[in-house]
């Protein structure tokens, strides 16, 4: 089995930076793999410039040459059915050349069609939701001419059944992760949970899907009690401008300590030296940010919403009543003066660990487990 694999262009701000890695060194003993990539727009800063999650020219520049050049692989080089078109984001700008030419061409040389969907514009907090006019058409487009999409939780594929996608093609594997990955980038083991100080860390992006007033209002509250970090890869914090505009007084008051342009190792310093990592997100499809944590032991404090329960098994220790400021903060404070309340953190890692071994069962046509059922 050959597999064509399109990368998302790498920010170091964003996950996109590794997951090739991952991808490339889960897959390549395991099949025929054949990585094609994009180019960078030229005179790009390589950061994301503009629109919040990736840049919206770099974005469709790099797509758009990277199907050219998929294009031209698949003109030289014959496929046959067994091989499979995997694509690492379902919004993938030129994407309709490819069953454009595929449905010309005789049905054994057609190679099946994988992509992944991370939000787009079935989830209402996601920032296609406000394209969905011509989201939603491309989208339906994307499912139709594929052999399978996946997703990472089941409250996603649920979302996308009400939006009325072919749900014999969702199939959900998890988020992409490589464990081995992050502790070797670390470097060393992290201490044990009860000998770091009482810190806790924010992870996650300043954007309004990410609610971070609310985590705000935590810091205000509680500075006096927990040591409070926010990390970001970006030179600077942007998002919401009130919300970055009421970080600065809060840094300025020594409430809490802004790490900006974290490369992954000084990242995972901090969060292998915190107790908890706080998550106020209206919008997480089990998250990043929570299988990292897990990784180095550290507990995840998430709101009961979407995914995060079942990715945080339901325990309600880590999980606080939605929008709840007063619950965060109890909640908070109770895993901070005594964190072994809360038993194998490290479950969430070993299972998303995983999903690229899920995932590639699947395009092999091979059953594979439910990961919350694993372990």
């Amino acid at each position: 089995m050959r597999v064509l694999y399109l990368p998302l262009e790498p920010y170091r701000e964003r996950y996109t930076e590794m997951l090739a890695t991952w991808t490339i060194g889960r897959w390549e003993s395991k099949v025929d793999l054949v990585v094609v990539n994009g180019e960078r727009l030229p005179a790009s800063s390589g950061e994301i410039d503009t629109g919040s999650v990736l840049d919206a020219y770099g974005r469709s520049y790099w797509s758009t040459t990277q199907v050219a050049a998929l294009v031209a692989l698949l003109h030289k080089q014959a496929c046959t059915g067994n091989d499979a078109i995997y694509i690492d984001d379902m919004f993938t700008p030129g994407y309709e050349a490819i069953p454009y030419i595929l449905d010309q061409l005789p049905l054994a040389w057609r190679p099946r069609i994988f992509s992944r969907n991370f939000a787009q514009s079935v989830d209402p907090d996601d920032f296609t939701h406000a394209m969905r006019s011509w989201m939603r058409p491309y989208e339906q487009m994307v499912c139709n001419s594929s052999t399978g999409v996946f997703v990472a939780s089941s409250c996603h594929a649920e979302l996308m059944s009400v939006a009325n996608f072919d749900t014999m093609k969702v199939h959900i594997t998890g988020l992409p992760f490589d464990a081995d990955d992050v502790r070797q980038r670390l470097g060393k083991a992290p201490q044990p949970i009860n000998q770091r100080p009482k810190k806790a860390i924010y992870s996650s992006r300043f954007d309004v899907e990410k609610n971070p007033h609310l985590f705000l209002d935590i810091v205000e509250a509680l500075h006096h009690h927990t040591e409070f970090v926010l990390c970001t890869g970006g030179a600077a914090v942007r998002g919401l401008p009130t919300a970055v505009r009421r970080l600065r007084h809060f840094e300025e008051f020594g409430w809490i300590r802004v790490e900006r342009g974290c490369t992954k190792a000084r990242y995972y310093q901090e969060l292998s030296t915190s107790r908890v990592q706080i998550n106020t997100a209206l919008q997480d499809f089990v998250s990043n940010t929570a299988i990292e944590a897990s990784t180095f032991g550290t507990i995840t404090l998430a709101p009961a919403y979407r995914s995060f329960p079942e990715a945080l098994r339901n325990n309600h220790h880590q999980l606080f009543v939605p929008w709840s400021t007063e619950d965060a903060c109890n909640k908070l404070c109770a895993l901070v003066d005594n964190p072994s309340r809360v038993q194998d953190v490290g479950w969430l890692s070993r299972v998303q660990d995983r999903t690229l071994d899920r995932t590639l069962a699947c395009m092999k046509g091979q059953l594979y487990p439910e990961w919350w059922e694993e372990d």
